[in-house]
């Protein structure tokens, strides 16, 4: 399992993209604003796989609602 956060430098680092990068496929770990920020660089159509951890397969309710909490 993944868990990270993107930091500061990151973030900057996406931001100073060229505006017309554009990528087929994103593996989704992100969440929150990142991901949005995220989706801006994909294409029309594009694949976005997402990996869950188990806890969240059993029980996306509660995660989300934790997850709320927390923001």
């Amino acid at each position: 399992m993944f868990d990270f956060e993107l930091t500061k430098e990151d973030m900057e680092q996406i931001g100073s993209l060229n505006t017309t990068t554009e990528f087929d496929i994103m593996l989704d770990t992100l969440g929150g604003s990142s991901y949005g920020d995220a989706l801006k660089f994909m294409k029309k159509n594009a694949v976005v796989a997402t990996i869950i951890s188990g806890r969240d397969a059993v029980r996306p309710d509660y995660v989300d609602a934790v997850e709320e909490e927390r923001f």
